[in-house]
């Protein structure tokens, strides 16, 4: 079962993942292995800060924002590659898979719209 917290997330990395797209892609990968609650968790994005203590905050490819404290951090990787958001497809594909059936998806230039109403109205959103 989805919870609203599902939902804002999905809201929150829409609004991120349009901010991502407007940066030059230019910045290298890097690969963060963590440790989080008894799971381990492997994130790859875009490096945005590194705090004195060692912390990082990375943005990955959908565009959710990882605030990773040096006690999380198992393993830290630069990679040989450059930056990429997720295009709108892969983006609207992963959400999709998330939430419940019934829901859609809209593109406009600027944003990747899921809705679970009228296409009319997802378009008059748009």
């Amino acid at each position: 079962m989805h919870n609203r917290a599902t939902y804002t997330r999905v809201l929150c990395l829409l609004a991120v993942w349009g901010a991502a797209c407007t940066t030059a892609a230019a910045e290298q990968v890097e690969r963060v292995v963590l440790q989080r609650e008894g799971r381990r968790h492997t994130v790859e994005g875009r490096l945005l800060l590194t705090a004195q203590d060692g912390g990082v905050l990375l943005m990955a490819r959908d565009g959710e924002l990882w605030a990773i404290p040096p006690d999380e951090q198992v393993e830290r990787t630069a990679l040989d590659r450059p930056f990429e958001p997720l295009t709108p497809e892969e983006l609207s594909s992963r959400l999709l898979a998330e939430l419940p059936a019934g829901f859609d998806v809209h593109h406009t230039a600027n944003y990747v719209i899921l809705y679970d109403t009228s296409r009319a109205y997802a378009q008059w959103c748009g």
